[in-house]
């Protein structure tokens, strides 16, 4: 009776420490819903804790034209009223991290009227670009006699710029080669209209992004890290929306 009560226990324990052994602690998949109503949530309260290294997917809508930013990850996304955008990426770095908008007046997106200043994304921003990826953007008329810098997202020393001109070549698509984290060729003369396509055959992800990069080595003076070296903390169009905390697995 003993010997059975024994192993009994002994049963139970077992079976104890299996279990704890099979509860996973590995990095799960987070998906966060932010609905932007008036330049606020509309849930006041969301959940926006994860732990470091889970996938976290940003699932944003807008009632209104608005880029959402996730400082710290320097990730962005413009978001129109009508669509569903995704934010997906991995929560690697640990901390609390504001996650802001910036609204733009009469609903125009920046670089409408001022492409002579033009800001981090404003003309076109392709998703992350492995190899045999391709990303296109058709060349606008009111970008004439502009000159469009754009640059690697993840690997700023790749830059390169596009010279719109009603004097350029008459072409229907250009297409530049992204290989050894550079782009050939790295300037062009195009007129509007014109479609240019990156050809992505490099061994690392790129994200193409227009405008320059703080650390640029095209003529542009800047110590600042942030991409939005043009806008002040206490910039009126950016609204603090909550904050992202990683915590430690």
């Amino acid at each position: 009776m003993v010997t059975r009560i024994r192993m009994l226990v002994l049963s139970i324990v077992t079976t104890s420490v299996l279990l704890i052994g099979c509860q996973s602690n590995d990095p799960q998949d987070r998906s966060i819903i932010l609905n932007i109503q008036n330049s606020n949530l509309s849930d006041p309260s969301p959940n926006l804790v994860v732990t470091q290294d889970d996938t976290v997917s940003l699932i944003m809508t807008s009632d209104k034209v608005v880029k959402l930013h996730l400082h710290g990850y320097d990730l962005e996304r413009q978001i129109a009223p009508g669509t569903t955008e995704t934010l997906k990426f991995q929560a690697a770095a640990t901390g609390s991290f504001p996650i802001t908008i910036h609204t733009f007046s009469n609903g125009k997106k920046h670089g409408d009227d001022h492409h002579d200043e033009q800001k981090h994304g404003d003309l076109f921003e392709s998703p992350a670009l492995q190899c045999g990826d391709s990303f296109n953007y058709e060349v606008v008329s009111n970008s004439i006699e502009q000159t469009i810098h754009y640059h690697s997202h993840l690997h700023p020393e790749l830059e390169g710029s596009i010279i719109v001109s009603s004097h350029g070549p008459i072409a229907d698509e250009i297409s530049i080669t992204i290989s050894d984290t550079s782009v050939d060729p790295t300037g062009i003369t195009v007129k509007p209209g014109t479609q240019i396509t990156w050809i992505h055959k490099d061994s690392v992800p790129h994200i193409i992004v227009s405008g320059r990069h703080p650390k640029s080595s095209m003529g542009i003076e800047n110590s600042k890290s942030s991409h939005h070296d043009d806008r002040s903390a206490d910039d009126p169009h950016e609204l603090e929306l909550g904050r992202l905390e990683v915590h430690p697995r």
